[in-house]
């Protein structure tokens, strides 16, 4: 995963029996996803009986469009959500004040190169793409790589977030059938045409 956060994808992975790899910008993020990365492949509290764990993992505290291949071993596989472009920045919207209110991070990083930090849609579309191209060079020939995205609404304008990414990367990559994830725990929003919902 490319834009690792706290290491859900390593930790899903680790727990799977598989190696795990990424990066991540934030030194925050990168620091609490190496240690739960590191309780699973050597915890510090085991049972009598518990098997001894043999995967192996590697999470760089890096900007994922510098990755190169002397980074990571051959890649099978890359899985990643990436940031919905600054919607964690914008302040006073819904999403940032139960952010507040759990005492969570209001933003990604403060790192100017943080593509959560850009304001501009091409410009973070376009960047976003490059870390997918850049990480194609470590990945296997025939591999797939899966992105959990959704369309955004910003300020009463839709952006189709997730087709424009697809499209731009269709011109690398073969799009297969995109699947819908039905998160029966967020409710519909009938807002009627011109709005989006989740």
């Amino acid at each position: 995963d490319p834009m690792s956060g706290t290491g859900s994808t390593q930790v899903a992975a680790l727990k799977a029996g598989r190696n795990a790899y990424g990066t991540e910008l934030s030194d925050f993020f990168a620091g609490i996803a190496q240690q739960r990365c590191q309780n699973i492949v050597q915890p510090t509290q085991t049972d009598l009986f518990l098997p001894e764990n043999k995967q192996h993992f590697k999470l760089l505290n890096k900007d994922a469009r510098l990755i190169n291949v002397h980074d990571f071993p051959t890649i099978d596989y890359l899985i990643t959500s990436p940031p919905y472009w600054d919607m964690l920045n914008m302040k006073g919207a819904e999403n940032q004040a139960k952010r507040v209110e759990k005492g969570l991070q209001t933003n990604y990083s403060e790192n100017e190169d943080d593509l959560g930090n850009i304001a501009d849609y091409e410009a973070f579309i376009n960047d976003l793409v490059q870390v997918y191209l850049n990480v194609l060079d470590v990945m296997k020939p025939g591999s797939h790589l899966t992105i959990v995205v959704k369309n955004i609404k910003k300020k009463g304008r839709n952006y189709p977030f997730a087709w424009d990414l697809a499209d731009k990367l269709m011109t690398h990559l073969t799009l297969l059938p995109e699947v819908f994830w039905c998160q029966d725990d967020i409710n519909l929003a009938p807002y009627g045409y011109g709005n989006t919902f989740v």
